[in-house]
């Protein structure tokens, strides 16, 4: 009970809930004893497992900085070795670029040589059908004027007639 107060406040609550003070010195000297008996068993033997697991850790550290440095250079050289991959790459396709480049530009000239050449023979052709054109009016003029008695005509008014019709034709399309 409390024998520090005269009248108790807490009542039957307090006497339930608070151990005597015989109790309470009871459980210190338990605990005391425990802690010497502890000391002196055990605390030499832990604290010597304790430094083992310092050393140990201290030694696996170091091993892990050794693989850390390891690790840190076997990436240097990785890396290295992708940009001078993708260097060779991108030369690679600057190469091909260009060589499409030259190949695209050989191509517009075959083009233009081809669309020339093509141009000159329809252009000679278009010269042949006229001259085969003229030639052809010339004798239906021909054969014409001799079916109608009149007298024969010369190249020059024969090209005039030729042209006249060609002009007359021409401005009814």
């Amino acid at each position: 009970m409390f024998f520090f107060l005269a009248d108790n406040p807490l009542g039957d609550i307090g006497e339930k809930i608070l151990p005597s003070w015989q109790d309470l010195i009871a459980q210190l000297i338990a605990t005391g004893i425990l802690f010497l008996v502890f000391y002196f068993f055990f605390w030499k033997k832990i604290k010597k497992m304790i430094s083992k697991r310092k050393e140990h850790l201290n030694d696996h550290e170091a091993e892990t900085l050794l693989e850390l440095e390891k690790a840190q250079k076997a990436s240097e050289i990785a890396e290295e070795k992708s940009k001078e991959i993708i260097k060779k790459a991108e030369n690679k396709a600057l190469k091909l670029s260009e060589e499409n480049n030259a190949l695209i530009k050989q191509a517009l000239e075959d083009i233009q040589k081809r669309k020339s050449e093509s141009l000159i023979a329809l252009e000679s052709s278009l010269d042949n059908s006229k001259q085969e054109f003229f030639k052809e009016m010339k004798e239906i003029i021909l054969t014409i004027n001799a079916k109608s008695g009149n007298k024969p005509l010369d190249d020059k008014i024969l090209n005039e007639t030729i042209e006249t019709f060609l002009k007359n034709y021409n401005s009814y399309e």
